[in-house]
């Protein structure tokens, strides 16, 4: 299978849908892109955070509601949702009458979503004042884009030292491409580690060879957990990417190898 086969809006010329319809959900096996990466989906749990923006439906009468929102879908789910398609079928809500009741439109929005990635999705609107997430999150960790750079660093056990630590790390120099576009996508990518110092130029470089790498949001976060698992053998790992908003939607892959619920993190650039 490649990207033609799947039939994404991505790179094509769509016209803005007048119709509310959940057909507008392109679903991406998740197995198709883990093999592109490499990445053994086994040694992780996790789940991809989507927060909303810019969600807009009518009532009964047709009066406008404006929402923002938050969906979360399982690592385990069969298919990814691909983000174009998505904002797609939020647009597609935008002229439709759903309601004014705001439990029947997550429960809608969840079916939806819910039916395209194979497992359960869970959905949480919330009023435009109260926002998504409340305020900005500051990390409480150490910023690795100060260290030095190693140019062409090919990851390696030798990023592990040998005295131990438990840290948060994170990078706010991180770039990946579209699969289909290779339009820049950024991100904040945050790393909560225990095991063999990390060597911080070297875990630097690491995450710098993404800048051109071609790849989907969520496969890239289990790659980096997958590849630095293998290098280290940590003792935890957890891997976050915080990708900045692009169409009103901002996609937060949170990826683990002892899950728990992904930190609630809403940076200064979403």
């Amino acid at each position: 299978m490649n990207l033609e086969e799947l039939g994404l809006p991505l790179g094509q010329i769509v016209a803005q849908p007048d119709d509310y319809s959940a057909d507008h959900l392109a679903p991406v096996p998740r197995d198709w892109a883990r093999q592109k990466e490499g990445v053994d989906a086994a040694v992780m749990d996790g789940v991809d955070v989507w927060n909303l923006w810019e969600l807009s439906w009518l009532d009964l009468d047709g009066k406008p509601i404006q929402a923002t929102g938050q969906f979360f879908v399982p690592h385990s789910s069969p298919n990814l949702v691909e983000s174009k398609s998505i904002k797609l079928y939020f647009n597609s809500m935008n002229n439709h009458r759903l309601g004014g009741d705001w439990s029947v439109v997550e429960a809608r929005i969840a079916a939806d979503l819910s039916a395209k990635a194979g497992a359960p999705v869970r959905v949480e609107l919330t009023a435009v004042d109260q926002g998504v997430l409340g305020g900005v999150t500051s990390i409480a960790g150490e910023c690795i884009d100060p260290a030095g750079w190693i140019d062409g660093y090919r990851l390696g056990p030798d990023i592990a030292q040998v005295e131990p630590e438990a840290v948060t790390l994170y990078s706010d120099a991180f770039r990946s491409l579209c699969p289909v576009t290779a339009q820049p996508d950024w991100a904040t990518v945050i790393i909560d580690y225990q095991g063999p110092r990390l060597d911080r130029a070297k875990l630097a470089s690491y995450l710098g060879s993404f800048r051109n790498h071609q790849g989907f949001h969520e496969a890239c976060c289990e790659r980096i957990l997958g590849e630095l698992l293998a290098v280290t053998g940590a003792d935890k790992l957890s891997v976050q990417a915080c990708f900045l908003r692009r169409g009103g939607i901002d996609i937060n892959p949170y990826r683990s190898t002892a899950f728990c619920e992904a930190p609630a993190r809403r940076l200064s650039r979403q």
